[in-house]
C-alpha cells in the first residue's frame, strides 16, 4: 500500500465509514465481552446503581448489553454515524440509553461527572500527546472509576490477524498504537490503576480462525493453551481498571524528555505488514511450531529451575519442621527447669522456715536445760541442809 502513512488518525469520516458497516445484530463476541466487563465491574463493587458513559461507543453494542442487564448507561461518540447506528440498534432491541454527539479531547457537552466512565478499543487510537489530552479530559468528568479495554500489544493472535488485514490491505481502523505504557501515562494524568485484566477471549478465537483459516465456532484457544502455545495474557484485549486520585495536580514536567517506543514499534509493524505478501495459514502455523520449540525449551529450563527451587523448598520446609521440633522441646525444657527452679526456691523457703524452727527450739531447750540444772542444784543444797530429814518426813513415798 503506497499511500500508506502509520501516523494517520481514524477521523470522523473513517469512523463514519466504519459505523456503515455495524451490524444491528447481536454476536457471540459481544455477548461474551459484555460479560467480561460485568464481570469487571462486579469485581470492584460497581452495580446497576452507577451510571456508566461509554466515551467512544462505536456500534454501541456493549453498552446495549449492559442496558440489558439493568445498568443506567450513556454513549458518547464524535461519528454521526455510529451514534444514529447505536440509536437504531437500542430500539430494535427496546434497550434505554441517552447519546451524546462529542469529542473525547473536548468534552463539551457533558455538564456533570459520572460514576464510572468506560471505553474499549478507543485509547489505542491516540499518540502519546493525545493520550495525555484524553486522559486529562476523562478525569474531568470521571467520579469514581474509569476502566478501558485496549488492544494488547503482546497477544499473537491480534499480531497475526492485523499483519494479515493490513498485508491484504483490508485494515479499516486507522492507527491503533501498539503500547505497551499506559500505566506511565495513567500516573502522569493523575489515576491509580486498581486492577488489570485480560479479556475479549471470543474475539481472540475468532482472530485465530482467519488467520490460520479454520472453520468456524473451533475451540482454538483451549487448544493452544493446553499446548502451551498461549497464557492467560494472550487475550486480545487488556483491560484497565483506574481510580482518580484525590488532591492531583496536574504538570507538564512529568512527561517532558520522555521517549517511549510506542510510535516507532508501530511504525516498524505496519510498515512490516503493509508490504509484506501476507500471512497464509501456513506461515502462521510455522511461526506457532516455532514459537511452541522456543516456548518449549524454556519451558525445559524452566522446569528444571522448578526443580531445583522445589528441593530447596523441600530441605527449607523440613529444616523448619526441625528447628519448630527443636523449638519446642526446649521450650518444654525450659519450662521443666522453671518449674524446678519454682520448687527448689519453694524448698529452700521451707528449710529457711525449718532452721529458724531449730533454732527457736535449740535456744528454749538450752533454757530449760539452765532451769533444770539451777533446780537441781537447789535440790542438792536442800538434801544437805539439816531440814532435809524433816522435809523428807513430809513428801509423801514412792510407790
Amino acid at each position: 500500500m503506497d499511500n500508506y502513512t502509520p501516523s494517520s488518525k481514524p477521523t470522523k469520516e473513517i469512523w463514519d465509514s466504519v459505523a456503515d458497516e455495524y451490524s444491528l445484530d447481536i454476536s457471540n463476541s459481544d455477548i461474551s465481552l459484555s460479560r467480561e466487563i460485568i464481570e469487571i465491574f462486579n469485581s470492584v463493587g460497581i452495580t446497576n446503581e452507577n451510571e456508566l458513559l461509554e466515551a467512544g461507543s462505536g456500534s454501541g453494542h456493549l453498552s446495549g448489553l449492559l442496558s440489558k442487564n439493568g445498568f443506567d448507561v450513556s454513549l458518547l461518540d464524535f461519528s454521526p454515524n455510529a451514534l444514529k447506528k447505536s440509536e437504531v440498534f437500542f430500539n430494535r432491541y427496546g434497550f434505554k440509553g441517552k447519546f451524546i454527539l462529542d469529542d473525547l479531547l473536548e468534552l463539551k457537552k457533558v455538564n456533570e461527572k459520572k460514576s464510572v466512565v468506560w471505553n474499549s478499543g478507543v485509547l489505542e487510537h491516540f499518540d502519546d500527546i493525545e493520550l495525555v489530552n484524553c486522559l486529562l479530559s476523562i478525569r474531568n468528568i470521571a467520579k469514581d472509576y474509569f476502566i478501558f479495554l485496549v488492544p494488547n500489544a503482546n497477544s499473537l493472535p491480534y499480531l497475526l490477524y492485523r499483519h494479515k488485514l493490513m498485508s491484504q490491505d483490508e485494515w479499516k481502523f486507522g492507527t491503533e498504537y501498539l503500547r505497551e505504557d499506559y500505566d506511565y501515562f495513567l500516573y502522569g494524568t493523575g489515576f491509580e490503576v486498581v486492577e488489570k485484566f485480560y479479556v475479549g477471549w471470543e474475539i481472540t478465537n475468532y482472530m485465530l480462525e482467519k488467520v490460520l483459516g479454520f472453520q468456524d465456532n473451533m475451540n482454538l484457544i483451549h487448544y493452544f493453551k493446553s499446548l502451551g502455545l498461549l497464557t492467560s495474557e494472550n487475550s486480545y484485549l487488556v483491560g484497565y481498571v483506574t481510580k482518580p486520585k484525590k488532591g492531583f495536580h496536574y504538570s507538564d514536567d512529568f512527561f517532558k524528555g520522555y521517549q517511549g517506543v510506542t510510535k516507532q514499534r508501530t511504525y516498524d509493524f505496519d510498515t512490516f505488514s503493509y508490504n509484506s505478501d501476507g500471512v497464509d495459514s501456513i506461515l502462521a502455523v510455522d511461526r506457532f511450531n516455532e514459537l511452541e520449540r522456543k516456548i518449549n525449551e524454556k519451558d525445559q529450563l524452566l522446569l528444571k529451575m522448578q526443580q531445583v527451587i522445589d528441593e530447596a523448598s523441600n530441605w527449607i520446609k523440613k529444616s523448619e519442621n526441625e528447628i519448630k521440633l527443636r523449638d519446642k522441646y526446649i521450650l518444654e525444657k525450659n519450662k521443666e527447669i522453671k518449674d524446678i527452679s519454682k520448687w527448689a526456691l519453694s524448698l529452700e523457703e521451707t528449710i529457711k522456715k525449718r532452721d529458724s524452727q531449730i533454732l527457736h527450739y535449740n535456744t528454749e531447750l538450752e533454757e530449760k536445760t539452765l532451769l533444770l540444772n539451777d533446780s537441781i542444784k537447789e535440790l542438792e543444797e536442800i538434801k544437805g541442809s539439816k531440814f532435809w530429814p524433816m522435809i523428807r518426813r513430809i513428801l509423801p513415798e514412792k510407790k
